[in-house]
């Protein structure tokens, strides 16, 4: 499909989502600005996997991986402090997601919810 330039993009329809058996709120949007991508949206409902990740339209060609940690995540309803991190390897387009900065895996039942903004690198 089309990759849009200069304005946000409602990606939550196309992109593949792991980690969730149903959604409360499933939002994903994207805008690219020169080479860079930014992503921001929120991703909630019920938990099935002890991991969460969705893909995007493009790759990242930054480094070897990518971090941020301006997630806010809620994993068995229990807010958890620090923020979250995202994470994504170098020439891939898929985005992992971590409830906390040493990478923990989540918890495969109750409420399961990511809320992001971040930017990466394409060429």
């Amino acid at each position: 499909g089309k990759i849009t330039k200069n304005a946000w993009v409602d990606y939550s329809a196309t992109s593949t989502i792991v980690g969730w058996s149903s959604f409360t709120v499933k939002d994903i949007q994207y805008l690219i600005s020169g080479n860079i991508v930014h992503v921001r949206g929120l991703i909630s409902g019920t938990s099935n996997s002890t991991s969460a990740s969705f893909t995007m339209p493009m790759n990242y060609t930054g480094g070897n991986s990518f971090g941020s940690l301006n997630i806010s995540v809620i994993d068995n309803g229990i807010s958890y402090q620090p923020p979250g991190i995202a994470r994504i390897l170098s020439t891939t387009n898929n985005m992992l997601f971590f409830r906390d900065g040493i990478l923990s895996t989540w918890t495969a039942s109750g409420t399961k919810q990511i809320n992001f903004s971040f930017s990466f690198k394409i060429n």
